[in-house]
């Protein structure tokens, strides 16, 4: 990459500038075939597919509860034991109700959701480190998509009236692509992408807001002189390693169960563990590589034969993502008869770090034509962490054993790469 601010034509200075360094240097790459990681290119595109991966678990953590919640076993004031009930279980609300005694409950479903986000790009300060020299600005944004289907089979199996055991596959297909955003000589455009400078102006005596206000008058369509503009290019034109297009894989294998805790006339609360192993898709963007612990507590009030309240909160803990620990949270009602059931509520996540779509430190090694370089990011290069969804289903009974159900979650806070609605169409049969 470079980064520049004198004429178009006074390329041979291009060495004592502050940042000097190409976005995939083709003169100075070594002879193996791998490009040199200039400006840490290779990192940003990283953290592009780290963005992706969290942010697709962290979309899938939104979707219905895959265990079986149709036959439902509750309390009999009548006999003082648990029955089974007529009514349908909720679709996006945990239940705490459990299946019942041997009986084996199989789901499959399919949901689909999009992600897209265009990052601005933001300024780093980048320090000439080898040998030491001035500073200057150079800007690095993100433009980043994800269409996501994922096909889920689940199965739960009741070992007594108080207990019941679940495990869930998911199966995920990504189309993933993104691009880089850079700041350029405006007669970079026309270059070859590898070939295109990194530009901007330098940070006289330490003064970055001066050069923050130079450097946007230099990007304007009225610029005369050493003017920049924004340029787009796909990881791989850049040389980077990104497996941009269609990508299928398993994501993280979820092993559950819920066991009763209390068991009343209209009030009844359930322990909800679940473990997920980690994902052996992590580079095809089908899950994180990474296991967690997540326990919830479900709580069930029943206030007519029909009506019934649902509430729940759990902490999913990352054992290794900080980006996936979260409290989840979600509350709602439902209105359930034999043949059909309708859910209405909320849920949402609050999450212990944010994902950063950018490093906030990159580096460009030193090479004969270029000094090495340090870029420290000076504005926001992260998504935020508090997640808020209105949460919408619909069950229908088909046959005595089988239900077909329809479910959607439409986010209402935090837009940073993070789908407008995800929609889930489920299939389930009990045996």
């Amino acid at each position: 990459m470079g980064h520049s601010e004198g004429a178009v034509n006074n390329r041979d200075g291009l060495s004592k500038m502050v940042v000097a360094c190409l976005l995939a240097v083709t003169v100075a790459a070594p002879v193996s075939a791998q490009p040199l990681n200039q400006f840490g290119g290779q990192e940003r595109a990283d953290a592009t597919s780290e963005l992706i991966v969290l942010a697709v678990e962290r979309a899938i953590a939104s979707l219905p509860p895959t265990s079986g919640q149709s036959v439902t076993f509750e309390f009999d004031p009548a006999s003082d034991a648990l029955r089974r009930t007529t009514h349908l279980g909720p679709t996006v609300l945990r239940n705490s109700h459990t299946v019942g005694p041997g009986v084996f409950s199989f789901q499959i479903a399919a949901s689909y959701f999009e992600m897209a986000h265009s990052f601005h790009p933001i300024n780093y300060l980048m320090t000439q480190v080898d040998p030491p020299g001035d500073q200057g600005l150079a800007k690095l944004g993100l433009d980043a998509r994800a269409h996501v289907t994922l096909i889920n089979l689940s199965a739960t199996y009741g070992l007594s009236q108080r207990i019941d055991v679940n495990v869930s596959l998911p199966i995920t297909v990504v189309d993933a692509h993104a691009e880089h955003i850079f700041s350029t000589l405006i007669s970079d455009l026309s270059a070859a992408p590898r070939d295109a400078l990194l530009a901007g102006p330098r940070v006289p005596n330490g003064d970055i807001a001066g050069a923050e206000r130079v450097f946007e008058s230099r990007l304007q369509p009225g610029c005369k002189h050493d003017c920049y503009a924004l340029r787009h290019e796909a990881l791989d034109t850049l040389g980077f390693d990104f497996d941009a297009g269609t990508n299928a894989g398993v994501g993280r294998i979820g092993l559950g169960g819920k066991g009763l805790l209390f068991s009343g006339e209209s009030f009844q609360l359930a322990a909800v563990p679940q473990i997920l192993l980690p994902s052996p898709s992590e580079s095809s963007f089908a899950g994180s590589a990474t296991v967690a612990l997540f326990p919830r507590l479900v709580a069930t009030l029943k206030l007519t034969d029909v009506a019934r309240l649902h509430t729940d909160i759990g902490y999913d803990y990352d054992l290794d993502k900080a980006e996936l620990r979260s409290f989840a949270w979600s509350a709602g009602g439902s209105l359930a008869w034999e043949r059909a059931a309708i859910d209405l509520g909320m849920g949402g996540s609050e999450y212990d770090a944010s994902i950063h779509w950018t490093p906030s430190v990159i580096r460009s090694a030193r090479t004969a034509e270029f000094p090495a370089t340090v870029g420290q990011a000076i504005e926001s290069n992260t998504v935020g962490n508090s997640f808020v969804d209105v949460l919408l289903g619909l069950k229908l009974r088909l046959t005595e054993t089988s239900v077909v159900a329809a479910g959607v979650s439409i986010p209402v806070v935090n837009p940073d790469f993070q789908p407008d609605v995800l929609a889930t169409i489920a299939l389930e049969r009990s045996f």
